[in-house]
């Protein structure tokens, strides 16, 4: 009998991360909950968030931050000032998940290390100098500097084609589901984890190096 086909192996050679709730505490979902006043809740929040016209101009780099302040109390109909939504927004990204550093350090040797990220001009010095994720990942795709946003495909396949690997040899960590169907859609390898523990999970259920 003719012998089948044999499928061919698909090697990851990227490992691309978002950085808010998969390398990097977030704090201010309590305080945009308050501010709301009983208005939103936690999931209802973050969809919210990642359709916001004021936040995907702001973390397109499209307005400044006094402006996009503004337009998210308004959006959002939050009872706080402009100069205490800025104050407090400066301090929603905390710090790298216990045990980040010792996760990114095994991996450098085996896989491209990349982040794409939805951020800003608040948070991004904080990320990428007081955090260190400079040099513990060589290449990033910060939305504020390319103006492209997840969910949306033009922010994965400009990061495919600038990674130069086809689109199925990257694998793409994200907190939220919407971002990783989107992902998915433009022929990533996606999946939805939280910290290195969650990302270790993921990496071992696929068989790659944790």
């Amino acid at each position: 009998m003719p012998q089948g086909r044999a499928e061919a192996v698909i090697v990851i050679k990227v490992i691309l991360f978002d950085l808010g709730g998969v390398l990097v505490r977030l704090t201010g979902v309590p305080t945009m909950l308050e501010w709301s006043q009983g208005d939103l809740t936690e999931p209802n929040l973050w969809e919210t968030w990642l359709r916001s016209e004021a936040v995907r101009s702001f973390e397109s780099g499209r307005i400044e931050p006094q402006k996009f302040a503004e337009r998210v109390i308004e959006e959002f109909s939050l009872s706080v000032t402009a100069e205490k939504f800025i104050s407090a927004f400066e301090t929603w990204v905390d710090g790298l998940f216990d045990g980040v550093d010792e996760l990114l350090l095994r991996l450098r040797p085996h896989y491209r290390l990349a982040t794409l990220s939805n951020t800003n001009t608040i948070h991004w010095p904080k990320l990428i100098n007081g955090m260190g994720l400079g040099t513990l990942i060589d290449t990033h795709f910060p939305s504020h500097e390319s103006g492209l946003l997840k969910p949306d495909a033009a922010a994965f396949d400009n990061a495919v084609k600038r990674l130069g690997v086809t689109p199925d040899q990257i694998l793409f960590f994200d907190d939220n589901a919407l971002n990783v169907l989107g992902a998915r859609e433009s022929g990533l390898q996606a999946v939805v984890a939280t910290g290195p523990k969650s990302i270790t999970r993921h990496l071992n259920h696929r068989g790659l190096v944790p």
